[in-house]
């Protein structure tokens, strides 16, 4: 049966003793990541146990109190004394560290569609770079000829020159733009990378659709509107 945090926080010495699974009314099972952040699990094997202090520490740090009802602890069926050394994450107030992320109310969908579609453009952005690349390769080539094929005054010499210093100014900033963009792309260069945002959309936008089974009281969600 669950526990909610409100009772918790005045738990038994017993309830201290045993460990909890962090759930929510949605049957979810939770995880707590290197920034100490809940993060659901989809399969309970992989969530994370807690000592009832430690559940409640982690849930006080990371969730609003208007949503902390929420939330539900469940026992894991076992002791601290029962669990192999290191099992237990301890998660200390030390540990929290603030993220950009801490408001909950964080636009997830939006940012991974614009992963996507950076991802997926930053090869045609090198493309382009490339053609611009050209195009100004060509502008130089045609003003190398030019002083080629003519003697110049100070006067036009000094326009010539002014035209290739721009042209050799230009080359430079689409060259050094031509490299960040391609060391981004080596970075990001897996191969499963665009479908596991494509799917990370997916799941997010189904998020939507989730119903509640009720675990016990059927009848209580007969007539929900």
């Amino acid at each position: 049966m669950g526990v909610y945090t409100e009772d918790i926080r005045k738990g038994s010495a017993n309830m201290r003793d045993r460990i909890y699974y962090i759930t929510d009314t949605y049957g979810t099972y939770y995880s707590v990541n290197a920034m100490n952040k809940l993060v659901a699990m989809n399969h309970k094997e992989l969530a994370t146990k807690f000592t009832y202090s430690k559940a409640n520490a982690v849930l006080q740090k990371t969730v609003k109190p208007s949503n902390r009802y929420q939330y539900i602890l469940v026992e894991a069926g076992e002791s601290i004394s029962s669990l192999p050394d290191g099992e237990i994450r301890v998660v200390t107030e030390e540990d929290f560290r603030e993220t950009r992320f801490d408001s909950l109310d964080t636009d997830w969908l939006g940012y991974l569609e614009d992963m996507l579609s950076f991802v997926s453009q930053l090869q045609q952005y090198r493309n382009n770079l490339n053609y611009l690349l050209s195009e100004v390769d060509k502008e130089i080539c045609d003003i190398m000829h030019y002083i080629e094929f003519n003697c110049l005054d100070a006067a036009k010499g000094y326009k010539v020159y002014k035209m290739l210093r721009e042209c050799r100014l230009r080359r430079r900033t689409i060259k050094d733009e031509e490299y960040k963009v391609t060391v981004a792309i080596q970075a990001l260069s897996e191969p499963e990378l665009t479908e596991k945002l494509k799917s990370a959309i997916c799941q997010i936008r189904g998020m939507e659709r989730r119903q509640y089974k009720p675990r016990i009281l059927e009848e209580l969600f007969e007539h929900v509107s």
